[in-house]
């Protein structure tokens, strides 16, 4: 994947679980739809984020995040 994508999908997620979480503290959805969002937005932003953060923008390779 591209660097430009990385980070549009970090972007999203991000406020993909952000946007869950005020949802559910202001009332808007149930609790456990909020809970279910955002368990699943995190880990896609956080690995997404690190991808963004590590891949080179001239080369289509896979960086290394780490074990």
């Amino acid at each position: 994947m591209k660097n430009e994508t990385y980070g549009l999908v970090a972007a999203v997620s991000t406020l993909l679980w952000i946007g869950a979480g005020l949802a559910g503290l202001l009332g808007a959805v149930p609790d456990g739809a909020a809970a279910a969002l955002t368990i699943v937005a995190f880990p896609v932003s956080v690995v997404t984020t690190m991808l963004w953060w590590m891949a080179r923008t001239g080369e289509e390779d896979i960086p290394f995040v780490g074990y």
